[in-house]
Formats: C-alpha cells, structure tokens, sequence
C-alpha cells in the first residue's frame, strides 16, 4: 500500500524486511532451534534445577524459575516453557501435598515471559522496540547495554514474583531431582558456540571500546555476530562421526519466519509514520501529556498497555503503538 500511495518508494517498503535487526532476530532464530535440535537447552535448564539436589518446594520452585529465564533470555519464551515441564511433570510426581504444582507450573510460565526481557533477542516486542527506537533516533541498542537494563529488570521482576508464587508452599517435603544423562558431543559443541556468540555479543562494545575497536571494525554489529554464529553451526560437525553439522538448512528453516515478515512490516510501518509526518502531528495531538509527571504518564501507559495485550498478540501491540509512543516521546 505505501509505494501505490506514495508514501515510501518500493525500494524503502522492501528494504524494511531485510533491516539488520530483522537478521539479527533471524540469526538468533536460527542459533535458538540449533540448541533445540541438540536439545542442549533441556540439558543446561536441566543442570541447573539438578544442581541444587534435594531441595523444599520454595527452593525448587526458585530454581525452575532461574532456569527457564535464563533459557528463555536465548530461546522463545513458548519453547522454554514447553521444554521445562516435562522435568516438571517428573518432579510433581514426587509431591504428595498437591500444593506444588500451581505455583511450579505458573513459575515456568511467568519466568518465560521474564526472561525474554534481559535480552534483545529474548522476545519479538524487543526487536519492535529496536527497530522504532533506531527509526526515530537514528541510534541503536548495543547488546551489552540492553542486557545491563533488562537483566536488572527481569531479576526484580524474578525476585518480586516467586515470594507470591510460594507464599502458602509451608509443609511440602523436599523433593529430589535426578541428574539426567551426559552431554552429547553435539550438545557441548551448540553450547561452546552460543557461548562465544553471547560473549561477542557483550564484548563487542566494552571494555575499552571491545573487540571492534581493537580490531578496527566498528561496521560489525549485533547482527554480524549473529550470522557469524550460525555458520559456524553450518560448519561444525556434531561428533557422531555420520557427517552431520550442527546445524542443516532442514532444521534451520523451521524457524518463525512469520515473526520475521511481522517485524519488516513494523519497520516499514515505523519509517511510513516518519516520511509522512504522521509522527509529528500524533505528537502534537498527545501535547497534554506536558503537564503530567512522567511517572504518571508511564504508569498509565502500563496499565493501558497490559490490559491491551490479555487480548491480542504481545508483538502486534508493540508494533502498533511503538511509533505512535516514539512520535510522542521526541516530542514531549
């Protein structure tokens, strides 16, 4: 519809699909269903609730949660749910109360959708918000400084949800998590790469101007390291001495590509706002807003935006209201 309008060129509609934050979700994507072929990330969240061996039910509750958020900082919030509750369902078997499986059930859930936030790739809003942020500043997230934010964030949010979720756990006997089997060749290998591929990640910028800088490379972004990481899968041979990679077009390709073509059309919807000066005059039209603290103004808009998403998708709000809130916050 923009380039029959005139509002973008075609060139400007379609360059939005293969923007660098569209590759960078893509590359995560493809890096994210790696583990999951290997089922590496089963293994790590499960090392780390078996970790803490015989435990009481708010401990063991603590643990699943800490584990599915760090899982789902890499992987889709809905994979690291599914994948935790088959090591649920084991452990409830244990319980004899009754009392554990509400609050274990809706910990994983919860820390699903909390883990997401720590990082830029943890959940599609995230990259909605990077690609409006970068189109109406023309400055972008470094990885380092979203997960400084929302590490922090997301551990409040950890620490203020597992107190409510085991307030009334008194009672439940302790339960023993069995240690699951080795690692696989192929499960240290996925690992070993989404290990590097985080620490280039965090390291690119700092310290001391990060390895793009020693290295003179400062055109290398988030993105490039993505991709760097995933044909290093393609490359990689998965141990089992059957001529495998760690990674084939065949399981690559089940990624979601629908969220893919979701976020080119938030971008291109972000850049038709700027071109047509829309942004400009829902700002002016929001001008009331001056005169409200910002506290006021955020706590509204959480509320609003909260209430909004029980009813539709998480990343169809955010690709509806982030340019209107961009437009509105240079403008206030």
């Amino acid at each position: 519809v923009f380039p029959l309008t005139g509002v973008l060129t075609e060139r400007e509609t379609a360059t939005a699909y293969g923007d660098p934050l569209v590759l960078l979700f893509m590359g995560g994507f493809m890096l994210a269903q790696a583990a999951e072929h290997s089922g590496a990330h089963r293994r790590l969240a499960h090392a780390v609730v078996t970790s803490i061996g015989q435990t009481s039910g708010r401990q063991l509750v603590l643990a699943f949660m800490v584990a599915t958020a760090f899982v789902s900082m890499w992987v889709s919030n809905t994979a690291s749910a599914l994948m935790m509750l088959p090591i649920a369902m084991a452990v409830l078997e244990s319980d004899t109360t009754g009392k554990l499986s509400v609050p274990l059930l809706l910990g994983i859930a919860y820390s699903a959708s909390i883990g997401g936030v720590a990082t830029p790739i943890g959940s599609p809003p995230n990259g909605v918000f990077m690609a409006a942020y970068k189109t109406a500043t023309g400055q972008t997230v470094p990885f380092h400084q979203w997960m400084f934010i929302g590490g922090i964030v997301a551990a409040l949010m950890l620490i203020a949800t597992w107190p409510l979720l085991t307030g009334r756990l008194g009672g439940v006997p302790s339960v023993t998590v069995e240690a699951s089997d080795k690692w696989t060749p192929a499960q240290k290998r996925v690992m070993t790469v989404l290990g590097l591929t985080a620490l280039a990640w965090v390291t690119r910028e700092i310290p001391f101007g990060g390895w793009s800088g020693y290295f003179n490379t400062a055109e290398a972004g988030d993105t490039t390291v993505a991709l760097a990481g995933v044909i290093a899968l393609f490359l990689i041979p998965d141990g089992a001495g059957n001529g495998k990679r760690l990674l084939d077009w065949t399981t690559a390709q089940r990624i979601p590509w629908g969220v893919l073509i979701l976020f080119g059309g938030g971008i291109a919807i972000a850049r038709a706002f700027e071109a047509s000066g829309l942004s400009t005059t829902m700002g002016q039209l929001v001008d009331v807003l001056h005169d409200m603290p910002p506290l006021a103004v955020l706590g509204l808009l959480c509320l609003a935006v909260t209430f909004l998403s029980e009813f539709t998708s998480n990343t169809a709000t955010s690709n509806i209201l982030m340019p209107i809130l961009a437009a509105t916050a240079l403008a206030n």
